[in-house]
């Protein structure tokens, strides 16, 4: 499976406002990994009976979002990712 990167933050300018960039590699069924300036992360995928990968990406990204902006850390936000989007799979077409 192609790997897909995801690009979350912001560039210097940003880094007085508090903000840290972080990128997402997302593997499929293996799982992800988040590399910030400043630490890394991988976690395994979760078996998963998958039905339909559409919507996989977004919820993945929407995931670490919403995690993000609750002031979680980075590997939080990543666990949480690869579980709903694994979840998201189990689900055939578009997730409402």
């Amino acid at each position: 499976a192609p790997h897909v990167g995801l690009g979350v933050g912001a560039d210097h300018r940003d880094a007085d406002a508090g903000h840290e960039a972080a990128w997402f590699v997302t593997d499929g069924a293996t799982g992800a990994r988040v590399q910030t300036p400043k630490e890394a992360h991988r976690e395994a995928g979760v078996p998963t009976a998958v039905a339909d990968t559409v919507g996989a990406g977004d919820a993945f990204l929407a995931a670490v979002v919403t995690e993000r902006l609750a002031d979680r850390p980075w590997a939080a936000c990543l666990r949480f990712a690869v579980r709903y989007a694994a979840l998201v799979c189990e689900h055939p077409g578009p997730t409402p």
